[in-house]
């Protein structure tokens, strides 16, 4: 297993009473494709964590392909869950409310703009223990800047406690809570 999903499943682990997985940005390519060994493995992961619960698992993606592969590579693994064709922002902007998310996975957008979006229109959808993840939270070797890089800043200045993590080649996980535990939270060490 990678770290970036050990690091998903003890997030995971602290929500005993998790109801609702949420991935924005769904896995786009099988496992056994050598070139992305590892990538875009988030998926079958959450959602094997998700029915291992009782918790329901809905994965996101606008790109038509990413979601029959993923709804395949799941359904080949044995996971069920809801998969969705649909912009993120668009499909936040529909949850009902009511229903709050617990986790939720954001690993779509490159635009760090737009990572801020859909992190806002989320916000009022969270559960008060929830857990926010985003994914490639750096710069790459290509130069490309953070897709966190609004959002960090913006949650710290809500109150939210953010922790970076070393996930896997070079790569960072953002993982930003309303409420920090010492005694739960103690491998991670919130940034200023």
């Amino acid at each position: 297993m990678y770290r970036k999903h050990e690091i998903l499943y003890s997030e995971l682990e602290k929500l005993p009473n998790c109801k609702r997985i949420v991935e924005i940005g769904t896995q786009p390519f099988a496992p056994t494709d050598e070139l992305y060994e590892g990538y875009g493995m988030s998926t079958i992961n959450l959602g094997k964590w998700a029915n291992r619960i009782g918790a329901d698992f809905h994965s996101i993606d606008i790109e038509p392909s990413h979601i029959e592969n993923s709804t395949k590579i799941c359904a080949d693994a044995g996971v069920t869950g809801n998969f969705w064709v649909d912009d993120g922002s668009a499909w936040l902007k529909r949850w009902d409310k009511n229903l709050k998310i617990d986790f939720l996975y954001l690993d779509n957008a490159s635009d760090p703009k737009y990572t801020l979006e859909q992190f806002q229109l989320a916000e009022p959808l969270m559960s008060e223990e929830s857990i926010i993840v985003l994914d490639d939270s750096h710069s790459d070797e290509w130069g490309f800047f953070s897709k966190a890089t609004t959002t960090i800043p913006y949650a710290q200045s809500k109150g939210y406690v953010v922790a970076l993590m070393p996930a896997y080649n070079n790569s960072i996980m953002a993982i930003i809570k309303k409420k920090w535990d010492p005694v739960l939270d103690k491998r991670f060490y919130p940034c200023q």
